[in-house]
């Protein structure tokens, strides 16, 4: 940026990476792989660090000590950013759609079943179960594998362990017109061929671009299924199995603030009632509709029935007090007559 290369501190990296990561949700990750890019650079202009070590050395030892720490992990924990705003959604969907059926179909697999992208690069069609028709709630998707970065043979997935996700009558129905579209000569073949690392980073910012929706990232849709159905009132026991969490607790530290309406789950929110056919997976495509209204006014605001109930209080009060002090000088006068008369 502005900093001349023998201005490059550890101060300015630390710094420079603290506004970074907050602005842009970085993972500790993502920072070291930009200081090993910048490291790389020092290294060529090194003459003018007048022999110093390089700044990136002890800059990334103290960004990776946010992963030991509290203050780390709740950074870590704020970075999930999922989409709130359903006509959000649905410009994100209508751009994925324009880019063609492979890209609208894999956009909906990690918005509608929650999938990771490795998961959903790993795909593959045998592990479809289409269910007798749109209507059959049988219908998910087996979760088996997982494809990382730059691999070209699936691996594991995170939890080390396969898992069945319920499949949206949208998702089923973008798969359907994306397996007429592709035709594979074996149910062996990947549900999503084109789509490999390189592919993916270049469809993505065209996408954000076309629905008006800088800084989002392919793990943010997996967010929003995850706390969609959690704020709908999806019991977190079967949102977690879903996401393929090894633990309901995991579920719980990532998603708490979406448990309920106050984020502690102090309050039951009554899940949406399911249409026939539908799965809860199919909530997502009418969240518009089946949002839960949260009032708005201070719980603790004394409510308009006792604050008339104070006011009329008040003036009961007023008026004994009135009578009380009419009643006394009525009194007084009273006993003035009587002494007058007693004395003729």
């Amino acid at each position: 940026g502005r900093y001349r290369i023998d201005e490059i501190t550890v101060d300015v990296l630390v710094e420079w990476w603290e506004k970074q990561a907050r602005e842009r949700a970085w993972t500790v990750t993502t920072g070291e792989r930009y200081l090993t890019a910048i490291a790389q650079v020092l290294k060529v202009g090194r003459r003018y660090l007048d022999g110093r070590a390089l700044p990136t050395v002890e800059a990334r030892e103290r960004i990776g000590e946010q992963k030991r720490t509290a203050a780390g992990r709740a950074v870590a924990s704020a970075e999930r950013r999922p989409i709130r705003d359903p006509e959000a959604i649905d410009a994100l969907l209508a751009s994925a759609r324009d880019r063609g059926a492979e890209v609208y179909a894999f956009v909906l697999t990690l918005l509608d079943a929650g999938l990771r992208k490795g998961e959903a690069r790993a795909l593959r069609w045998r592990a479809i179960a289409w269910g007798a028709d749109a209507e059959d709630t049988r219908r998910h998707v087996l979760v088996r594998g997982s494809r990382s970065r730059g691999a070209d043979e699936d691996g594991h997935t995170k939890s080390g362990r396969s898992r069945t996700v319920a499949l949206s009558r949208r998702l089923r129905g973008a798969l359907e017109d994306l397996y007429l579209e592709q035709r594979p000569t074996t149910l062996d073949a990947l549900t999503f061929p084109s789509l490999d690392e390189s592919e993916l980073r270049r469809t993505w910012p065209m996408l954000l671009s076309a629905a008006s929706l800088p800084g989002l990232m392919w793990k943010d849709l997996r967010d929003t299924y995850g706390s969609w159905l959690l704020t709908l009132g999806i019991p977190i026991q079967y949102v977690s199995r879903q996401l393929g969490h090894s633990s309901i607790g995991i579920t719980e530290k990532h998603y708490a603030e979406y448990l309920g309406r106050g984020g502690d789950g102090s309050q039951y929110v009554e899940p949406p009632k399911l249409e026939r056919g539908e799965v809860p997976a199919d909530l997502l495509a009418r969240v518009g509709d089946c949002s839960q209204d949260a009032h708005t006014v201070d719980p603790y605001t004394l409510p308009d029935s006792l604050q008339a109930s104070e006011s009329a209080s008040e003036f009961s009060d007023a008026v004994v007090q009135k009578i009380s002090c009419s009643s006394v000088r009525n009194t007084a006068e009273w006993a003035k007559s009587m002494n007058s008369a007693s004395s003729s």
